[in-house]
């Protein structure tokens, strides 16, 4: 598996050292730092892991979890 170095300062939210990145399913494009939890968001995929506020190691897997 291959694993990138991604920085984008003013694209990303500030991330948490350490901490997973989730794709964004409210806003196209986007990352963010919490899982999703509401009613309409139906997919929880995590797509790498923070390594400063601003950039992530993207090393993402067809896992994902289904929320009801």
């Amino acid at each position: 598996m291959k694993v990138f170095k991604v920085r984008a300062n003013a694209a990303f939210p500030d991330l948490t050292i350490g901490a997973p990145v989730h794709i964004s399913e409210a806003t196209a494009g986007s990352v963010q730092v919490a899982a999703l939890t509401g009613t309409t968001d139906w997919v929880v995929r995590i797509i790498g892991q923070a390594i400063t506020a601003n950039s992530l190691l993207f090393c993402p897997d067809n896992a994902y979890v289904t929320l009801a």
